[in-house]
């Protein structure tokens, strides 16, 4: 009998059921040893535990008119200041493997290394893959692209996709909602942005927006007027999940 994945530390309040906690990413059974280097600036993928952040909570939402209702959402528990990261992005990182359609590697080639790839996490071989397990995930988000062309590539002839799914795991990030439909005068107040954590893994974090400096030469002098404040006590933490989510949202409905 397979023991059942285990949260990393005791979840967060209102954490819902069936989804697995984690303090930390973890790797997908599937990721090549040989693209760790890509993702971690020490070629080790070793991530330190981070531990729920005070200034934020998730919390159901119950308003009527809310796209989300019904649903949770992360919510500020108090004042955030502009240009500071809240909380980093968690979940399963995975890799997808498209065939370059250039004419650099020929079909049998390609198919051949996609066969042998069966046998498991070999460096030099593509893994088997049936089906793209994250391809409707509304929670997945791109962490790196590598073309097949790129010197980097341990996969020649094959473009690689690296991303970080949080649909059956992940942390209180994964909660966050889109602008549209609930602030669409003001847009988000905070936004995605690629990071590092402590071991120097790339990492997906939610940062609150910085000041929007409005700068006027007046002689010598530069004033600039901040269109930021921050995020309340209480609001929802809000960012823009860009035209490319939405755009395969809507080619599929």
């Amino acid at each position: 009998m397979t023991r059942a994945l285990a949260h990393d530390s005791n979840p967060p309040p209102n954490w819902p059921e069936g989804i697995i906690y984690l303090t930390k990413c973890r790797l997908s059974p599937t990721f090549p040893t040989s693209l760790i280097p890509l993702i971690s600036s020490n070629g080790r993928f070793l991530p330190r535990s981070i531990i729920h952040p005070s200034s934020v909570l998730i919390k159901r939402i119950d308003k009527v008119d809310h796209p989300a209702k019904g649903q949770n959402g992360l919510f500020a528990k108090g004042k955030i200041k502009p240009g500071i990261l809240i909380i980093p992005y968690f979940g399963i990182i995975h890799a997808t493997f498209t065939l370059d359609q250039s004419g650099s590697q020929s079909q049998s080639q390609s198919q051949s290394l996609s066969n042998s790839g069966k046998e498991g996490r070999d460096r030099n071989r593509v893994p088997y893959q049936d089906k793209d397990e994250h391809e409707d995930s509304d929670y997945d988000l791109s962490l790196l692209r590598i073309s097949a062309s790129e010197i980097t590539n341990p996969f020649p002839g094959y473009h690689i996709s690296i991303g970080i799914d949080a649909a059956h795991m992940g942390n209180a990030a994964r909660f966050v909602n889109d602008y549209r439909g609930i602030n669409d005068s003001g847009g988000p107040n905070a936004e995605f942005r690629l990071g590092k954590g402590e071991n120097g893994e790339l990492q997906m974090e939610i940062w609150s927006l910085p000041l929007k400096l409005n700068k006027k030469n007046r002689g010598n002098q530069v004033t600039a007027a901040a269109a930021a404040t921050g995020i309340s006590k209480g609001d929802e933490i809000l960012v823009s999940y860009g035209k490319g989510w939405w755009g395969a949202r809507n080619q599929g409905t």
